[in-house]
């Protein structure tokens, strides 16, 4: 299998389609700067004239919180049929719920409905409502307003800065909603974010939008990991061209002493 492709760019040509978790910004911003070298890329797409990170933005947050001119960036095909867009669903914390949803009823142009959850997936997965909420107990909310993009971006920023503080936030997989709720206190809710497509995203980021922080989720068949790269390459005043050109050196002798490795089978990773 050919290696992705990985490049030094500009943070001129690099944007993100979604906000960042000041939380998780910081931290990285931190461990990079006591690391003083960048493990992993980030991997953008181009999308018209600009470099969109699919996965990252933390990452970008902090290297530019720390002055980096430029980025280490993976490069994927986004037309490719192997790279696929899922989303993450938020536990909503730092709030009561019915506090919350009261919250939720006052955004413009939203209306909330009780229901249940087998209805309630069947009304996201054909885009019927914008979302829903669920409880421990099962109990259901969907959300449901215009499903334009701009009204779609505006009203997840909208619901998201309800529950995100100083804390990260709690992010999980949709396929995993039973199982955490079953492992969760009583007070646990749920926000089953809206469903995108990739057509969705690139369309968002042309028009300058930006969703809100930990919702998309691209899956990349290939990444790049463990590079290590100096984080003074990034943050020097040095050209585009000679940076390449020392990551072009730096690659070929990593492959030259067999320090990179394909792993093909996948994998579970237990956080801390």
């Amino acid at each position: 299998m050919d290696m992705p492709r990985i490049k030094i760019i500009s943070m001129d040509d690099v944007d993100v389609h979604e906000h960042t978790d000041n939380a998780r910004v910081d931290r990285l911003r931190y461990s990079i700067k006591r690391d003083a070298k960048i493990r992993n890329p980030v991997i953008v797409s181009k999308i018209a004239d600009k470099y969109m990170i699919l996965d990252g933005a933390t990452r970008h947050g902090g290297l530019k919180k720390l002055g980096a001119k430029h980025i280490l960036a993976q490069i994927a095909d986004y037309d490719k049929d192997d790279l696929t867009l899922d989303t993450w669903d938020h536990v909503i914390t730092g709030i009561k719920f019915v506090d919350f949803l009261e919250k939720v009823k006052k955004i413009k142009d939203v209306t909330i409905e009780e229901s249940f959850q087998a209805m309630a997936e069947k009304s996201l997965e054909k885009k019927e409502i914008f979302g829903y909420f669920i409880l421990k107990e099962g109990k259901t909310y969907t959300v449901k307003c215009p499903m334009d993009y701009e009204n779609i971006v505006r009203i997840i920023c909208e619901i998201t800065k309800i529950y995100t503080n100083e804390e990260e936030t709690v992010r999980i997989v949709h396929a995993q909603i039973d199982d955490y709720l079953r492992v969760s206190d009583n007070e646990t809710a749920i926000f089953c974010t809206p469903k995108f497509t990739k057509e969705d995203i690139k369309e968002i980021f042309n028009m300058g939008l930006k969703v809100s922080a930990g919702i998309t989720r691209h899956l990349i068949p290939c990444r790049i990991l463990n590079v290590n790269l100096g984080l003074n390459l990034l943050i020097n005043d040095d050209t585009t061209e000679s940076k390449a050109k020392y990551l072009d050196e730096f690659i070929d002798l990593r492959l030259k002493h067999g320090k990179v490795r394909y792993y093909s089978e996948p994998t579970i990773v237990f956080d801390n």
